[in-house]
């Protein structure tokens, strides 16, 4: 019986014993954080969204010169005529569709009003220089520009499309003096509408990233079909039998010479784009 007190004599002490180390072993300081976990891995890099320019909308200032040398319709005979048409400076704005990065649409309109060159007795036998507004004209048109991306910041492309050109003519009046049978000898308004092919280079630079680019273009235009009232259609011969009747100021009726044709048109513009 003694052993058997001993044995629990001892199991009691050690009871009491691990309960009073207890709290001690529960007041000990944790680990650090670093050593109860592992750390993070590193922070994925950031990468920004993909972007690429495909909507440009620009304008600028342009500059236009219309070369004409004869006024006769397409087939008929070839008159040389001494009227021309001064270079002039208009605006010009596009929309562009960069489809692809090789391939770009654009929408293109050019207004300007170009004066004219009319020597004496050119348009109307007999009197001298008539006095008038200047030409109200503007084209648009539709191109396709296959593009040379050159870096980051710089395009080069060349350009090719079709287009319309109006050009209005207004009213214009006789140098003689007027009297009570025709006080005001004015000559009739006309206009003539021209299909052209325009063909050319051009090339952007972005000035601001996403947001601004230099753009500038040359093109050059054929004139294949030419219409209107103002001008000589074809096989028509230019005078007397394409011409404007008018009443001069004796009361007389008289011809108002047709406009010359246009032998080509060359465009240079030079403006600012914004992406969208």
């Amino acid at each position: 019986m003694r052993l058997g007190e001993v044995r629990a004599c001892g199991w009691l002490c050690a009871m009491i014993a691990g309960s009073l180390a207890a709290p001690a072993r529960a007041e000990e300081p944790l680990p650090p954080l670093s050593e109860a976990r592992p750390p993070l891995p590193p922070e994925p890099e950031a990468h920004p969204v993909p972007w690429q320019e495909h909507i440009e909308v620009g304008g600028g200032v342009a500059f236009i010169e219309m070369p004409a040398t004869v006024a006769s319709g397409l087939g008929g005979a070839s008159t040389p005529t001494t009227v021309r048409y001064r270079p002039s400076v208009g605006a010009h704005v596009d929309l562009s569709w960069q489809l692809f990065r090789y391939l770009r649409f654009t929408g293109y309109l050019v207004e300007h009003q170009p004066s004219l060159v009319i020597p004496s007795g050119s348009l109307v036998s007999g009197v001298g220089t008539l006095s008038g507004s200047a030409v109200d004209a503007y084209s648009f048109g539709v191109r396709a520009s296959p593009t040379l991306p050159i870096g980051a910041r710089v395009r080069l492309w060349i350009t090719g499309g079709w287009g319309f050109r109006y050009l209005g003519f207004g009213r214009y009046t006789l140098p003689t003096e007027p009297n009570q049978l025709n006080p005001t000898p004015i000559l009739p308004t006309r206009s003539a509408m021209f299909f052209e092919i325009p063909v050319g280079v051009g090339g952007a630079i972005t000035l601001i990233p996403r947001w601004l680019s230099l753009h500038f273009e040359m093109t050059g235009s054929f004139v294949p079909s030419q219409i209107g009232n103002a001008i000589c259609q074809a096989g028509n011969p230019p005078q007397g039998g394409c011409g404007t009747q008018f009443i001069g100021y004796t009361g007389t009726p008289g011809t108002f010479n047709p406009m010359p044709h246009l032998d080509a048109v060359f465009v240079q513009t030079l403006g600012l784009s914004i992406f969208l």
